[in-house]
């Protein structure tokens, strides 16, 4: 980001008339990206009598729109990414799903439990904390860790050089779609204030009645 910041000041002092286009999936980048822009547009209106501005858009349903990104949460976004997939098993995020309840699940485990995403599940503290002993018993398990760590970036790297439609398809949309509503159960039947608080505001109706049809299926 430092690299970049520096290439993008050059470009902008070197020609007002430059136009920069910058394009990223991960929402800490695009947090980043704003901040370092924030700070060139200070320094070029200090410098220069012409202005520097800049925007943050977002891309969804084909559509762009202002990006509201001080108002935007990233593990919220995470959380409700992981919600969505679970309901629609939207092909639009099944490349990158994967890793998206990769990081939520790993940000939840460590932050409440201080434990990692191969720990939470099969810790009996945690699963003591779960009133239903069913629950515990599915979710101890429950090998959600070969849908997350399959999305790896080495495994695609591999995918890359196979032949093989049948590995390619190692991991379905089903599976995918089951994981994501796992995890959102799983996190929901230890904390659900927890999943109520980051969900609330993602615009997403009645989310708490099909979560809880989730944990009965």
């Amino acid at each position: 980001m430092s690299l970049l910041r520096r290439d993008l000041e050059k470009v902008i002092f070197g020609n007002c008339n430059s136009k920069i286009i910058l394009l990223t999936h991960d929402l800490q980048s695009a947090f980043d990206l704003q901040k370092a822009f924030d700070e060139l547009t200070s320094v070029y209106k200090k410098k220069k009598s012409t202005k520097c501005n800049s925007g943050i858009f977002e891309l969804k349903n084909r559509m762009l729109s202002d990006f509201r990104y001080k108002k935007r949460h990233e593990y919220s976004e995470l959380l409700a990414d992981v919600y969505r997939f679970g309901v629609t098993a939207s092909i639009d995020l099944e490349a990158t799903i994967g890793n998206v309840m990769r990081r939520a699940l790993e940000a939840f485990s460590t932050f409440v439990y201080k434990k990692g995403i191969d720990e939470i599940s099969i810790c009996d503290e945690v699963l003591d904390s779960l009133e239903n002993k069913q629950y515990a018993e599915y979710f101890r398990h429950l090998m959600y860790r070969l849908v997350l760590n399959g999305e790896s970036h080495s495994e695609e790297r591999v995918r890359s050089l196979m032949d093989d439609n049948d590995f390619l398809e190692m991991l379905s949309i089903v599976e995918k779609q089951r994981t994501a509503k796992d995890i959102i159960c799983f996190i929901y039947l230890l904390n659900p204030e927890h999943v109520r608080a980051h969900l609330s505001g993602a615009d997403i109706p009645d989310f708490e009645n099909t979560i809880m049809t989730w944990c009965k299926d």
